[in-house]
């Protein structure tokens, strides 16, 4: 299946789109895609990857934050939302 990934925050600014596109199994759930943003992350940044980063971020869709084991097929929206800290 083809999950099309929005990034936003610090996400931005290693990237130059705001939007990514991964082909993964059908049976895919969070869990997957987030290995997949890190090992993209380190194939364009392989002197400093951001797997700390994208450890600590949430994954969400149009209606809620997910849990690891959520299921992708079907969900729309889907977008990496990276820590946020200030007042």
């Amino acid at each position: 299946m083809q999950i099309r990934l929005a990034v936003f925050g610090a996400f931005r600014g290693a990237l130059a789109q705001g939007e990514l596109e991964f082909s993964l199994p059908d049976d895919a759930r969070v869990q997957h895609l987030r290995q997949a943003l890190k090992a993209h992350l380190r194939r364009l940044h392989p002197e400093g990857g951001d797997d700390a980063l994208v450890d600590r971020s949430a994954f969400a869709d149009v209606f809620e934050v997910l849990d690891e084991e959520t299921p992708l097929a079907g969900r729309q929206g889907l977008a990496v939302l990276p820590p946020v800290c200030g007042g």
